[in-house]
């Protein structure tokens, strides 16, 4: 189980991200609202979307990232408003 925050401003195309405690993108405390210790990061986006819209997770952040560290070095920032919502399932 992981802390989770989502970022207090959206950004231009109105989106805002998810990280787990720990992630390099993660925002300073006074940028950020905490959303609780979650199971998955999947529970932590639903959570987010519950209070903000348009909340996705950090692509270092996904399920998968968490497992597999070395995905997370160097990736590249995404506009997650053009993507789709990879691996949440909505409970």
């Amino acid at each position: 189980m992981e802390r989770y925050y989502v970022t207090k401003e959206q950004t231009s195309s109105g989106t805002r991200e998810v990280h787990r405690q720990g992630c390099r993108h993660v925002p300073t405390e006074g940028e950020r609202v905490f959303l609780g210790i979650c199971n998955s990061s999947n529970e932590a986006v639903v959570r987010a979307q519950n209070l903000f819209r348009g909340a996705f997770p950090c692509e270092c952040c996904l399920d998968q990232a968490i497992t597999s560290p070395q995905k997370c070095r160097g990736a590249k920032r995404v506009d997650k408003a053009s993507k789709s919502m990879p691996n949440v399932v909505v409970y």
